[in-house]
């Protein structure tokens, strides 16, 4: 019996034992999974490229293949969790780490590309800095080169036109400027000359090629002052002869078209160097970014002009004051008071295509618009307006008199 009891008693210790065996394996199979998971877990977070990355996807399945037959032991001891769902928290954790460092190669592959691009743009900059520096040098030696032309050309049109203008003088003989009536044998010399010498066709090319000219440049006050001077004493020797051309051609039977031709073409040089003056004029305002309407007299000029001012002025509480000053200083000081008033005003009045009263008109008006963007200052229109109503005190009593009046005095006397 006391046997009995023995055996007994070392058969529970027996079974004790191995339940408690069973029991710590059963831990240690978990403990080694988590340890396992973590360590995976932490393999992804240090993984510094995709290439250390895809290690860890071996360990994740390594992971899965070696913990599947303790699958239940597992869901039961990570409740919450399970096997299952660690496993794929692993794959997820690996997925979004995975797209990582897929987002930072493509990035890396754009800025690459970028570097790439600005390097490419750098050189081709630095290419088109050296082509644009040598076209500048080459721009510029061709314009003095063209400036040098365009005076060659200048003086060789100036030349051809004091022969032609001496050609022209000579036609008629000294009696005919004493006031004398052509012989029929001069007329007939005067014919022959003509048309031996191809005057006609002389004349009509010169002015031709003058025009020519003034189409093809851009001249300044100096330049026009002198071409007009040119123009104006080409036509009035030619006034003085081809009346009687006319009338020597129309005797002979001879056509007088020709002459005709030559007549309009005197009328459009006139008429396109005044053009070329008020064109230069316009140009000068656009070059200050001032754009006015087209004018073709000093009364357009004038009224263009006054007009534009009066609009800044009804403009500029809308504008505002920076606005507003900036718009008068680029008219007023930079191109009436620097370029227009001293280069080219002088010429228009001097040539009868601006009058004095139009000029006065002009600055009356910019002195008002002053007066409105900088309110407070010495008002200058106040001075302008007494300079102008002196000056027509002083023509009125320094007027000298009349023939008429003078005869009228002594008469009285």
């Amino acid at each position: 019996m006391k046997n009995k009891l023995i055996i007994s008693i070392v058969l529970i210790h027996f079974l004790l034992g191995m339940n408690l065996l069973f029991a710590q394996s059963d831990y240690e199979i978990v403990q080694n999974f988590k340890e396992r998971v973590s360590n995976i877990e932490q393999e992804i977070r240090a993984a510094d490229s995709l290439a250390a990355l895809s290690e860890v996807e071996n360990n994740i399945e390594k992971l899965r293949s070696d913990f599947t037959a303790n699958k239940e032991l597992l869901d039961r001891s990570l409740y919450p969790d399970n096997f299952d769902k660690t496993i794929q928290k692993l794959r997820n954790t690996y997925t979004l780490r995975q797209g990582d460092f897929t987002q930072i190669d493509v990035l890396h592959t754009e800025v690459t590309g970028l570097r790439e691009d600005i390097d490419t743009l750098n050189r081709r900059n630095q290419e088109l800095t050296i082509q644009f520096e040598e076209l500048e040098k080459q721009t510029g030696e061709r314009i003095a080169a063209l400036e040098k032309t365009v005076a060659r050309l200048s003086a060789l049109l100036q030349k051809r036109d004091q022969i032609v203008m001496s050609m022209i003088d000579s036609l008629l003989p000294p009696s005919f400027r004493d006031g004398e009536d052509l012989s029929p044998r001069e007329k007939q010399q005067v014919l022959s000359e003509a048309e031996e010498s191809n005057v006609l066709y002389n004349i009509k090319r010169a002015v031709n090629d003058n025009i020519r000219f003034l189409n093809a440049t851009k001249l300044q006050p100096d330049d026009i002052e002198d071409l007009k001077n040119r123009q104006e004493n080409f036509t009035k020797i030619w006034k003085s002869v081809g009346p009687t051309m006319v009338e020597i051609y129309s005797e002979k039977g001879k056509s007088t078209n020709e002459l005709k031709d030559i007549d309009e073409a005197f009328t459009r040089w006139h008429n396109e160097l005044n053009r070329e003056v008020w064109e230069s004029i316009n140009d000068e305002f656009a070059e200050n970014d001032i754009n006015l309407q087209n004018f073709s007299s000093g009364k357009e000029f004038t009224s263009v002009v006054t007009n534009y001012i009066d609009d800044e002025i009804k403009n500029a509480e809308e504008k505002g004051d920076a606005e507003a000053e900036t718009s008068y200083n680029k008219f007023a000081d930079s191109t009436w008071y620097e370029e227009i008033e001293p280069n080219w005003v002088p010429f228009l009045i001097d040539n009868d295509m601006l009058t004095e009263n139009d000029k006065n008109s002009i600055e009356v008006s910019i002195a008002s618009w002053k007066d409105t963007v900088y309110p407070g200052g010495f008002n200058w229109l106040y001075v302008i307006i007494a300079v102008l109503v002196i000056s027509v005190f002083i023509l009125l009593f320094t007027r000298k008199p009349k023939r008429g009046d003078r005869q009228s005095t002594v008469t009285d006397q």
